[in-house]
């Protein structure tokens, strides 16, 4: 048959990453995490959130749950007209997905950006970006499954105090 690829016998699959650094690390075991059906509004506490309170992370895939290395995957809400603040960086790439509610990103350099993931929508904030994370629902909750790198610092933020300061001189200018 013409159309048919026939290995040689001298032929050894290997895995793809084989010999890679994280070969050379200790292994690690498979593991599931069960935390639930996710319902909107509330945490694996059972504990609705209000506001004031800010985000709630509902973690998943980290280094404490299974000793994952390189990346950290968790559930993470903010109950409504909350937020994440104040204006910080990370040394990582975080992404995310909204799977229910709306999430506000502002972001910039001079905090010039601002976009409202609505749910079904990927967010992606790149290392080293100003950036600054909100509920703008008066009435809904906001859940995002977040992922980003884990590093070996593990350095999740670098508050940013005169950019906060402009964020807020921004807001109370808006409010008024």
């Amino acid at each position: 048959m013409e159309n048919e690829t026939q290995l040689s016998p001298e032929i050894t699959l290997t895995h793809p990453t084989s010999g890679k650094t994280m070969y050379q690390l200790p292994r690690l075991d498979c593991g599931i995490i069960h935390a639930g059906v996710y319902e909107m509004g509330v945490t694996k506490t059972q504990v609705p959130h209000v506001m004031g309170t800010g985000g709630k992370i509902i973690d998943g895939i980290t280094p404490d749950t299974v000793g994952a290395r390189e990346i950290h995957f968790a559930l993470y809400e903010i109950a409504p007209k909350d937020e994440d603040g104040p204006v910080h960086i990370h040394e990582h790439e975080t992404s995310g997905y909204v799977l229910s509610g709306r999430l506000a990103l502002l972001w910039g350099d001079a905090l010039e950006n601002y976009e409202v993931a609505e749910a079904g929508s990927f967010v992606f904030v790149p290392p080293n970006v100003p950036h600054f994370i909100d509920n703008p629902s008066d009435t809904e909750p906001c859940a995002v499954l977040l992922t980003r790198y884990v590093s070996e610092t593990n350095t999740t933020a670098v508050i940013l105090p005169e950019m906060e300061k402009l964020r807020l001189s921004r807001r109370k200018a808006v409010a008024s």
